[in-house]
This record gives C-alpha cells, sequence and structure tokens, in this order.
C-alpha cells in the first residue's frame, strides 16, 4: 500500500509538533514534582509579616499622612474662595502718577519678590466686593465660566465652586 507524500507530509507537519508539545507539558510536570512541596501553614507563615505591630504603625503613619494631605488641600480651597488679597507678581517699581519711576519703600522691585495686589479696575467699577457677587453679575451678563475667571483673575474651578454655592444659597 502506498501513502501519497502529500499526505505524509501532512501527518509529520501535524504531528512532530504535538509531539513536542507533549515532551514539553511531560518535562515540565517532572520538573514541578521535584521540587519540595510546603504545607499550606508553612506558606501561610511565610507570606504573614514578622510583626503586626509593624503593619499597624505602618498603618498609622500612613493614615496620618493622608489626613495632612486633605488639611493642605482644605486651608488652600478655603485660601482661593476666601475675600482675603492675594499677593501679586512684581517685576518692575510702580508708577507714579505722573509716570516715572519712583522706589517706594514698602513695595519690592526685584523680580520674584511678591506684594498685595491692587484692586483691578474692572472689579472696582462692578462695586460688589463680594466674588460671588461678582461672578453672579459677570454670569448675567452672559460671560462663560472662563471668561469669569480671566476677568476677575481667579481659577476656573473657583469660578465654578461659586457659582454653585450661589445656586444653593
Amino acid at each position: 500500500m502506498s501513502v501519497s507524500p502529500t499526505i505524509l507530509l501532512i501527518t509529520l507537519a501535524v504531528g512532530v509538533p504535538l509531539m513536542l508539545l507533549a515532551l514539553g507539558v511531560l518535562y515540565h510536570a517532572y520538573l514541578f514534582s521535584q521540587q519540595p512541596m510546603e504545607t499550606l501553614e508553612q506558606h501561610v507563615d511565610s507570606l504573614a509579616t514578622e510583626s503586626a505591630e509593624e503593619l499597624l504603625f505602618a498603618l498609622q503613619e500612613a493614615v496620618d499622612e493622608m489626613q495632612e494631605q486633605l488639611a493642605t488641600q482644605r486651608e488652600a480651597l478655603a485660601g482661593m474662595l476666601s475675600e482675603k488679597p492675594q499677593p501679586a507678581f512684581a517685576t518692575v517699581a510702580p508708577l507714579s502718577l505722573d509716570h516715572h519711576f519712583e522706589l517706594v519703600e514698602d513695595r519690592p522691585t526685584a523680580a520674584g519678590e511678591f506684594v498685595p495686589r491692587a484692586d483691578n479696575d474692572s472689579m472696582a467699577a462692578r462695586g460688589g466686593s463680594d466674588i460671588r457677587s461678582q461672578i453672579a453679575e459677570l454670569a448675567d451678563e452672559g460671560l462663560s465660566d472662563r471668561a469669569i475667571a480671566r476677568e476677575l483673575h481667579i481659577g476656573l474651578e473657583e469660578v465654578r465652586i461659586a457659582r454653585m454655592l450661589g445656586r444653593q444659597s
């Protein structure tokens, strides 16, 4: 009985990789069987920490650190929403009324120094000192949140929070 060469090649092409795969599986099973098996109790003991007090101390430190971060974030948010004057970045000495440079002792002239922010003309023209009322007036004029933030020199999130608080009250 004669077998065609095509069938013989197909049989070899399929059979040889399957046989190699089976040999690989058997080899890995042999390797795993040679490793010493530890009991479940030994495995759990090896995974457990040496001291529960160390773990508790590390957890307490992490909680304290997160609480400090939350307190810092709350203070920063309260500072952004407060009505306190915020420092402005000064780059040159202020101009006098006759447009000549004068050194003013209470304001620094070096770049990078902070000085109290002067009232903005547009803010003074609005008359309201409350930031929420200024935001409400600008919103009534049809300005977007981004335009309001640019106009009042505050952050976009501050505008959104103030508008949300204004709607609630």
